[in-house]
């Protein structure tokens, strides 16, 4: 019953899925608005569909056709990933996007092979720019840039 578990895809496919279904149900608290007036929940909602579509494709063909099985996981990258996230959860409000930013990228560096000195500040100055654009100036989502 239980052996379609040990397939790759199959577990991609539903963690995909559960943090869609988890992210659509968290930006429903925002509201949504239309596509000539997009309100600070579309950009979550629709990125949260994609994901959790994307999760359901995994799974729909991992059961369907032929799937690699599962590795064995390495409990480093998934502490280091999963860290990451939630130090820029714990830095965003009281330290701001930056260095909220620079602590995913420093935390998340520890799941592989680390990366250089140059390849993480340009990761920082792109994925700085990139969170400022969207959420800041696109969505108005009041997230102070450094503390105070």
């Amino acid at each position: 019953m239980l052996a379609f578990l040990k397939r790759r895809d199959v577990v991609s496919g539903l963690s995909l899925l559960t943090l869609g279904l988890f992210a659509l149900w968290e930006s429903s608290h925002y509201r949504f608005g239309a596509l000539s007036r997009m309100g600070p929940g579309f950009f979550p909602s629709v990125i949260s569909f994609l994901i959790a579509a994307c999760g359901g494709i995994l799974v729909i063909r991992s059961i369907v056709g032929a799937d690699e099985p599962l590795d064995k996981p390495e409990i480093r990258s998934v502490l280091a990933g999963a860290g990451g996230v939630v130090a820029f959860a714990i830095c965003l409000r009281p330290l701001g996007l930056l260095i909220a930013t620079a602590a995913l990228i420093l935390a998340s560096n520890l799941a592989g092979r680390p990366l250089r000195v140059r390849t993480l500040l340009g990761l920082f100055v792109v994925l700085s720019a990139l969170i400022y654009v969207l959420f800041i100036e696109g969505l108005g989502m009041p997230i102070p840039l450094l503390p105070g």
